[in-house]
Order: C-alpha cells, then structure tokens, then sequence
C-alpha cells in the first residue's frame, strides 16, 4: 500500500467526495489514480503534474482530470478476502457498486495470454 501525503489528498479531493457510497462499510481497495490523457488513455506525466501542485485552479480541474480504478477488494467489514479466489473478490467488489463518476472498476483481465485486455 502506498503512503498518501495530507497534500495530496488535497489535489485528489474530487475522488474522496465519492466516498458516500460505501456507507458504513469498511473496506480495504485496491487501486490507481490516474489522470486521463489524449485518447482517454491514462498518463502518468499529467498525474505527477497535478499531483505536485499546492493550488488547484479550476483549469487543472478541468484539463487534467483523474480518476480511482479499483481492481480488487482486500477486505470487507473486517474480513479478510485474501485467500478467496480473485474472481470472487471482484465479485464482491462489483455488488459494492462503487463505480460512480471518477471512481471506475474496469473489467477483471484474467487471460494473461492475451496482450490487452
């Protein structure tokens, strides 16, 4: 798990507010912040971009926008998934119905012979 500093928190505001739609579940996600790039592709160069700023402007906003892709589900309401089968947890993660606005579940890629999911 990576170690989030207070100020970044800050500049990933727009993904927190998102939050409501746990509820009063406690979960343990998961995922990557990215900003969206040309094609609707992710790119990291726009994330450390926006990431590293100490204002944000409504322009930032706007032309860098990111969002939250939660790939697994760790733990629910103090259980832990773990050992379950992966399949299972994005199962679970899929009836959590998180996917709203910023924050997307893409579909799980499983068939490591293929070159893109």
């Amino acid at each position: 798990m990576r170690w989030v500093h207070p100020d970044d928190l800050r500049t990933l505001a727009q993904l927190f507010r998102a939050g409501w739609c746990i509820g009063s579940r406690r979960v343990v996600l998961d995922g990557e912040i990215v900003a969206i790039g040309a094609g609707g592709q992710p790119d990291f160069v726009r994330l450390q971009n926006r990431i590293h700023r100490t204002r944000l402007t409504t322009a930032l906003l706007r032309d860098v926008p990111v969002c939250l892709y939660l790939f697994d589900l760790l733990h629910l309401d103090g259980a832990d998934l773990l050992t379950a089968p992966y399949l299972e947890r994005r199962e679970q993660l899929a009836v959590l119905g998180l996917e709203y606005g910023p924050i997307r579940v893409p579909e799980a890629c499983t068939d490591l012979t293929r070159r893109r999911c």
